[in-house]
């Protein structure tokens, strides 16, 4: 009889959540309340496992959420659990094998969705410009000014190049990973890089270290952590951003690109 396992070692029996449990409280929530150390882990009541083959599930899906996430900030490292015989065939809801999960909703919360960069790093990897988005509609600051400094030499691009990304990783082999930049700073960091790369700056096949925080597989899972983006392949507020040199450079160098750049939402035909 097993008495503990990682959250990590446990998989979702069905494909979706509420955001709430019984009792009202938001999932969202308790995870922050045991972020901000005002919950232990151990005050959650175990949730039951059940061995399926060589993997572990459970039905306490809720529960299991916050776990994750919990062990992914570094707060939990093993739970207690309670070993079942079995569940029922029918609470097989779940069409990925149990690795992840949809919330049907808001799961709640403030501290944990501001502070996704501060997640266990999962692992460290170079990736190409090319396959990195954004996580907002908009970024604040002045990015701006700082590409207007880097091009008058004043400040240097390498300062820019490590990031804090969560990967989607498809199923589907035959497509390619994404990774998607976490908070603002992140977002600010791509921007410039993404504007410098235009301006000949950087090379195209210009490799970035970045900092794995999550793993994701499916694309309604993107939503649960960045919260606020699109398609991720451009900012909306750039003309609220501030410098002018870089401006004036990216014209010279490819009118059509800032045509592009600014007017592109319109989608305008020549």
């Amino acid at each position: 009889m097993v008495d503990e396992l990682k959250p990590s070692e446990i998989r979702y029996c069905q494909s979706s959540i509420r955001p709430t449990f019984f009792n009202g409280d938001k999932i969202g929530e308790t995870l922050d309340e045991i972020l901000e150390d005002e919950l232990d882990v151990d005050d959650i009541s175990t949730i039951q496992v059940c061995r399926k083959g060589t993997r572990w599930y459970t039905l306490d899906n809720r529960r299991l959420w916050v776990f994750k996430k919990a062990e992914k900030f570094g707060k939990c490292d093993e739970i207690e659990v309670e070993e079942t015989d079995e569940i029922e065939e029918r609470k097989f809801t779940t069409n990925c094998r149990g690795k992840f999960i949809e919330v049907r909703g808001d799961p709640g919360g403030t501290y944990w969705k501001k502070n996704m960069n501060k997640m266990t790093t999962l692992k460290n990897e170079y990736v190409c410009l090319s396959q990195l988005r954004y996580s907002r509609k908009t970024i604040s600051g002045s990015p701006r000014n700082e590409l207007d400094t880097i091009l008058k030499g004043k400040a240097d691009i390498s300062d820019l190049t490590s990031l804090s990304v969560v990967q989607y990783l498809p199923e589907d082999n035959d497509e390619d990973s994404r990774y998607y930049v976490l908070r603002n700073t992140s977002n600010s960091k791509l921007w410039i890089l993404k504007k410098a790369k235009k301006l000949g700056l950087i090379e195209d096949d210009f490799d970035v270290d970045v900092k794995i925080k999550d793993i994701i597989h499916e694309e309604e899972e993107i939503v649960e952590h960045l919260f606020d983006i699109e398609s991720g392949k451009r900012i909306y507020n750039e003309e609220d951003l501030g410098g002018r040199l870089w401006k004036k450079k990216l014209r010279l160098t490819n009118p059509d690109d800032e045509l592009t750049s600014m007017f592109g939402y319109l989608n305008l035909k020549h």
